[in-house]
């Protein structure tokens, strides 16, 4: 019996996120797959404030990473997905969160591949293994033209699915 895939997409609040957001949706589509957002998030603030304890900067930072979250998924009518933060070494959450989820494919900008590869702290702990495919995509601003089709944005006469 052949399952749906399960897509866990990795976003980078910091970087493009919804770029990324947009390939996953538009894979989710044409591979009627299920789909589930995760961030990492690793730590309180640059600039911390006095008036506030460690705990209390960290719980505010984390609130205000949980609403960019949302927002970001709401502006691209995506907040139906299931979406959560993660804590902690990004490599061994990761594979956390898609083992927990049973993910057949894992999406992530190059820049969060680098960090699951390496960690945060590379010489601090080893890597894990993830359980399912780790797909790259290109950080290009150019968006594959199957994606723009999905969105909308152009007529296409021949799809290229195996292009990211």
């Amino acid at each position: 019996m052949k399952t749906n895939p399960r897509i866990l997409s990795v976003l980078d609040l910091h970087a493009q996120p919804e770029r990324i957001c947009r390939i996953a949706l538009a894979m989710a589509t044409l591979q009627q797959a299920a789909l589930s957002f995760v961030t990492l998030f690793d730590h309180p603030t640059d600039r911390p404030d006095p008036q506030l304890s460690c705990h209390e900067q960290f719980q505010k930072a984390e609130q205000e990473q949980q609403h960019t979250l949302h927002a970001l998924l709401v502006r691209l009518d995506a907040e139906q997905w299931p979406h959560r933060l993660l804590c902690g070494d990004p490599n061994a959450e990761v594979s956390r969160a898609a083992q927990e989820w049973q993910a057949t494919l894992i999406l992530a900008d190059t820049s969060t591949a680098r960090t699951l590869y390496n960690g945060w702290l590379p010489w601090h702990t080893q890597p894990v293994p993830l359980p399912c495919p780790l797909r790259i995509i290109n950080p290009s601003p150019a968006l594959p033209c199957w994606i723009r089709h999905l969105w909308g944005q152009i007529r296409i006469v021949k799809q290229h699915p195996t292009r990211i």
